[in-house]
This record gives structure tokens, sequence and C-alpha cells, in this order.
């Protein structure tokens, strides 16, 4: 494709699987200009770094007090609960309860529910009324069994993964691919400007043409979205054979959160004194999945 262009770090990354046996790959995915899926772009290819080797999963759950309306609705036949609430998402006012109370009296579900009215009316009382009803909750020893049960409330957000290279160059060819590589990140995670769109011609298309008016951070109307990355794990599984390793995991497309460059060595300044270029370069990445992990996904191996 035209204007792409891989980046990898070392030169001898390829050719040098003994001290670099496994790699991993980002690629930039082209701005959502259409409707179609965006085109892959430059690609950066890095040796694997033990960060690297870590996925988090997680759920979300929380407390609820049931109350008796939930002890009355474990008792239920699914399509009794299914019933109950679609007439609950279907009910208009303030009063959800009471009018559940109508809709079911004489039944267990309705007695549950007026259980649950007083219950809410306790709880809002207010002055003498709700201190008196707590002195004799108290002098009885006895409380509104609050049922309170684990409820499910979710995937527990989109995965994140980060990642800490530290690269120094042995050349002025390998320092060159170092500056361009940090490049690579920091500008496919940045947004455009609408009314400029990048022209092929350099190596990370950084060439553009103006479109429209608008042109500036200052007086745009809008922002164009960065590019998405691709990521990938490649693990020499033989001597002649590289692929993504199936018992670790896939990952899906990703955005770029947070991006660190840090160009000192050993806690001080250092430069290649022909070239100028920083002897060593540490870059942190911070990338968010783009989809949320369900049984099918983790099916396919994510």
């Amino acid at each position: 494709m035209a204007g792409s262009r891989l980046w990898k770090f070392p030169l001898d990354l390829d050719s040098n699987t003994n001290e670099y046996p496994h790699r991993i790959t980002f690629q930039a995915l082209k701005s959502r200009n259409t409707s179609t899926s965006p085109a892959p772009g430059s690609m950066v290819a890095l040796y694997l770094p033990p960060d690297a080797l870590k996925a988090a999963y997680s759920q979300s759950y929380g407390e609820m007090d049931m109350g008796a309306v939930g002890l009355a609705v474990a008792d239920t036949t699914p399509q009794q609960a299914q019933n109950l609430v679609g007439a609950a998402m279907n009910l208009q006012g303030k009063d959800v309860l009471g009018q559940l109370k109508n809709m079911f009296e004489g039944t267990n579900i309705g007695t549950a529910v007026a259980a649950g009215t007083a219950k809410e009316m306790i709880g809002k009382a207010g002055g003498q009324t709700g201190a008196a009803v707590q002195a004799l909750q108290k002098k009885v020893g006895v409380i509104m069994n609050p049922h309170k049960a684990m409820i499910y409330q979710g995937p527990g957000g989109f995965r994140t993964f980060s990642y800490t290279f530290t690269m120094s160059p042995e050349s002025l060819a390998e320092a060159d691919v170092v500056k361009n590589i940090v490049y690579f990140f920091k500008y496919h995670m940045h947004p455009g400007i609408a009314g400029i769109v990048p022209s092929p011609g350099g190596p990370h298309g950084e060439q553009f043409a103006l479109t429209g008016e608008g042109a500036n951070i200052n007086t745009s109307a809008a922002l164009t979205y960065p590019e998405e990355f691709e990521i990938k794990m490649l693990i020499n599984r033989a001597s002649s054979r590289m692929g993504t390793n199936p018992p670790l995991f896939n990952i899906g497309k990703c955005v770029m959160e947070s991006f660190n460059a840090d160009y000192s060595t050993s806690g001080g300044p250092a430069f290649f004194s022909d070239g100028g270029e920083p002897v060593t370069t540490t870059i942190s990445l911070g990338f968010k999945e783009t989809v949320l992990m369900t049984k099918q996904m983790i099916r396919k191996g994510y």
C-alpha cells in the first residue's frame, strides 16, 4: 500500500533468532473514512518484551437489597418473572411498587410487593415517625430482611495492554529506525484536523493536503479519529516456523491511550557524537481494546 512502511528494531530482528526468537508487531489501521473496515497501514516490529505476556479479565458484580419482592420473584417461573419485568418496564409514574401491588393483588407477588412498599415507606419515614419505627424494631430485635443478592452488572471493562521497550541502537542506521518508531506511535495515536488529509510521499505519510476551510486546531469544528492498532505476538515455535501462538491469547483492535518516551541513559544524557541521536530510547505504550470479552470471544482465543 502506498505510504506504508515496516520499521524493525533491532535491524537483525529477522536473522538473529537466537537473541530475538519472538516478536510483537503493531500495525496502524487507517482512519475510518469509509463504511468499510480500516485498511492496514505502516507497521512496527519489535522484540517481544516480558510484559507482553500478560492479559487481565474482569467482570462487574454489585450487591443489591432485593427485599421481599426479590424473594417472591425467586419462586416464580421464568415466564412469570418475564411478565413481571415487562409490566414494571411499561409502568408510568413514580409509584411503581404501588402499581405492581394492584396488578398482582391476591398473588404471592402482590403480597411481596406490598411488603416491599411497606419497607420503602419505613425507609423514607423521617422525623419522629422514622425514629419510632426504628425504636420498635430495636425493641423486638427484628428488622426487615434486605434479602441481599449479588447482581451481575456486565463485563468489567475493556482489556488494557502495556508494553515497555528499551532500544539502544548500535549504528546510526538503527538510531534512525528508533526515531521513526517513536514518530510512528506519536503520529498514529493523535487525531487529525478536519479539512487536512495526509497524502502519500513521506515515510509516514506526513505530507498534507488542504481539502477545505477550518484547517487549524483553533478554527476547525471537528477532529478526525486517530488510527486503531492491530497487535500480534509472533512466537518462534520451531527453527523454521514463526506464527501466532494459540496457547497465549489474541488481541482485538486497540486504541492507543498513552505513550511515554525516555531518552536518558542510566539516568543521564548520552548522545552519539556524529549524529546527535540519543544512545538509549525507552518507550512505554498503553493500549485499550475496542471489544468486550464474551464467551464467544474466549472460544476464538482471546
